[in-house]
């Protein structure tokens, strides 16, 4: 058909992407322009001025690494201007995009993946670079996008290594990586003598940092200096009002005010080096040691975490096998509450990895253990006698030793005394008198420091006896005011009474709880992993119906991807059940687990779910069509034979979005797996010809 040569051209939306990664690039507008003028001569080349009707988003100060806006993960940073010309694109306003380089929109050897995937279904028709001849449409223009975007991703890395390098060679020259805050660059100043620009002290944000290190020597806290600042009303390094703890102690722990530099030595050591601003240091290097030993001290004296009030053995409760505390946890979309070692999830720690179990279970034996106690009045009087001796024993041995100790002290005195008279006298030569002085000195200071020791001792013997005596009299009461006390104060009485605890999985299925009460003997109770279903912990028995279906298909030879099918699962779920129940078998191999329990199996194969449940059709509307036009053109797809991931690129959406639909597809048409949908969408003629 001829064109009519009156008509007016056609004017092209077109978008030009322009980015820089670094702030201070951005307040400069450093290339940004750059970017913007010759992406416009671009155009003017291609399509002549005024035939181009450009929209303009620019990323400035992102890095290159974030991509786009990802609504399932809010808080992941984005790029905004490359989500906001996404977004222009799925609304049909742009056709084209003009870009200054390739690597301006991503710094991935997977760039031409992403425009395929984001941009492509979307109404992408044409790519113009000012560096790059890109053209997607074609195998060897795909092929150049790619190779474009290996090169970008090859000048990230290598400007990486290129940065790191000039990071150490100032590092060992004596120049900061950096300007800390009490710091301003000496970039500009005319009287600079040295060759590279340096640093040199703000003389306001200097005076916070002498009167935040004064003050934290002071008052040896951090919160202390926090709440000073915030008082005074003291602007942050950002320019707010509130300070916070990790704020202060970056200050505190930057050797740059004392003029040190932080490196390494040759193994891999932390050291310290004079800068080249050590002449304008803002205190000396001794101050800083100080900081830095205190807050060494700090880091190690806090506390740890607690759990909560309901987990009544939080913080006591350790691991029979590696030693490691159990942290109390809830299982998923449950409100069951479970201990797990902390390091159940370490490779190295194969005891570890099955080292949990509910938390009532073990709570439930400890608190049995103190009702009993506290019914039987006679294992409590044994008990408190068997404390007050004890402690007995040890008062009077520690307090004989101290009086041994001050006797031998009192002679010392005297003997010191009588050869200092001789001194006096002139009946002792002053190199014999010398000999006695400091004989008496070293004897003098290994005795007192050995009664310091008894004494404090002797302290703290009369804290274990109020403790002790604490326990006895918690336990005693125990029967009665157990029921009223509120979670926390049930917490509390647990830890003043149990000393310790420790949890131990065995190979059987059950568990060990070992634990101490104040003043009594350990305890070791077994505890039966299944208490309730009246299962035994191993052997054929102990399969529950899942794992006897799991394994009795796995024995007529599918595969755990087939079983899942089969049954309306996961992959993932078969294979943990088929490893569940080689375990309780003790088989080393799923074979062997098979023809262990195979007698067994085959007797319940009646009452086996090995098929999936029933999917009921659901009431479809008679105003709305069985399956909708996107889920009809999925179906379309798959009936060509592509997978699903294939199939829902060509579509233009996410792989989640086509399996979706795919289950709405399945309880539309009243099926259990995807083939069986599309052969029943063809029988029902939804699918066109394309797909019949």
């Amino acid at each position: 058909m001829p064109t009519n040569p009156e008509a007016p051209p056609q004017i092209v939306p077109v978008a030009v992407y322009t980015r820089v990664s670094r702030e201070e690039q951005a307040r400069e507008r450093y290339s940004l322009d750059t970017q913007r003028q010759a992406c416009l001569a671009k155009l003017d080349e291609v399509y002549g001025k005024d035939l181009y009707e450009a929209h303009f988003f620019a990323d400035e100060g992102v890095p290159g690494r974030y991509g786009l806006y990802d609504p399932a993960n809010p808080k992941r940073k984005f790029r905004p201007g490359l989500t906001h010309m996404r977004d222009a694109f799925k609304a049909g306003e742009l056709d084209v995009l003009c870009i200054y380089r390739m690597n301006r929109l991503w710094r991935k050897a997977a760039a031409g993946d992403f425009l395929l995937e984001h941009f492509v279904p979307h109404g992408l028709q044409r790519i113009l670079s000012c560096w790059e001849n890109v053209d997607f449409k074609t195998a060897s223009g795909r092929f150049q996008l790619n190779v474009a975007a290996a090169m970008g991703a090859f000048e990230a890395e290598q400007l990486g290594e290129v940065i790191s390098d000039s990071k150490q060679h100032r590092t060992r020259d004596g120049y900061p990586n950096g300007i800390p805050y009490g710091w301003r660059s000496t970039r500009w100043d005319p009287d600079r003598k040295e060759k590279r620009p340096g640093i040199a002290p703000d003389p306001q944000q200097a005076e916070i940092v002498r009167q935040v290190s004064e003050r934290y020597l002071a008052e040896g806290t951090i919160r202390a200096v926090v709440a000073w600042l915030n008082s005074t009303g003291t602007p942050t390094p950002g320019g707010g009002k509130e300070w916070g703890m990790d704020g202060v102690r970056r200050i505190l722990g930057c050797p740059i005010h004392a003029g040190l530099i932080g490196t390494t030595d040759e193994s891999g050591s932390p050291k310290y080096i004079q800068g080249a601003h050590w002449e304008r240091r803002l205190y000396e290097p001794d101050t800083f040691y100080q900081i830095r030993d205190r807050l060494a001290r700090g880091a190690a004296q806090t506390p740890r975490s607690v759990a909560a009030a309901e987990y009544l053995l939080g913080g006591l409760l350790v691991c029979g096998h590696c030693g490691c505390r159990m942290n109390g946890r809830r299982g998923s979309h449950s409100p069951t509450r479970y201990y797990r070692c902390a390091r159940g999830s370490m490779q190295s720690r194969p005891n570890c990895t099955r080292n949990q179990t509910r938390a009532d279970w073990i709570e439930a034996v400890i608190v049995g253990e103190l009702r009993e106690l506290a019914r039987d009045a006679a294992v409590q009087q044994r008990a408190h006698s068997d404390v007050e001796t004890m402690l007995l024993r040890d008062k009077q041995s520690i307090d004989r030793d101290i009086e041994i100790l001050t006797k031998r002290l009192a002679k010392l005195w005297d003997d010191y005394r009588y050869w200092a008279q001789e001194f006096r006298d002139g009946r002792c030569e002053a190199d014999e008198f010398a000999l006695h002085r400091d004989s008496f000195r070293d004897q003098k200071s290994g005795a007192e420091a050995e009664l310091g020791r008894l004494t404090e001792r002797r302290s703290s013997d009369e804290a274990q006896r109020a403790v002790l005596l604490r326990a006895q009299q918690l336990i005693s009461d125990f029967e009665a005011s157990w029921d009223g006390l509120t979670p926390a104060q049930k917490r509390e009485t647990i830890h003043s009474i149990v000393e310790s605890a420790s949890l131990t999985w065995r190979p059987d299925g059950h568990f060990e709880v070992s634990f101490t009460i104040r003043g009594l003997p350990p305890v070791t109770r077994l505890l039966q992993r299944r208490r309730a279903s009246g299962r035994p912990s191993s052997g054929p028995g102990s399969l529950r119906p899942a794992e006897q279906a799991c394994l009795y298909l796995f024995g007529q030879g599918l595969s755990p991807q087939a079983i899942a099918r089969q049954r309306g699962i996961v992959t993932a779920t078969v294979r943990d059940t088929l490893h569940r129940a080689k375990r309780k078998l003790g088989a080393s191999s799923l074979q062997q687990a098979w023809e262990t329990a195979r007698e067994h199996i085959e007797s319940n194969l009646p009452v086996l779910p090995l098929k999936g449940r029933e999917y009921r059709r659901k009431a479809p509307d008679r105003l709305a069509p069985i399956l909708t036009r996107s889920q009809c053109e999925l179906l379309s797809k798959l009936a060509e034979g592509l997978d699903t991931r294939s199939a829902a690129r060509g579509l233009g959406i996410s792989a989640n979005t086509a399996y979706v639909q795919l289950s709405n597809c399945r309880e539309r048409l009243g099926v259990g797996t995807t083939q069986e949908a599309i052969r029943k969408a063809q029988e029902l003629g939804l699918l066109g010809a394309t797909a019949a």
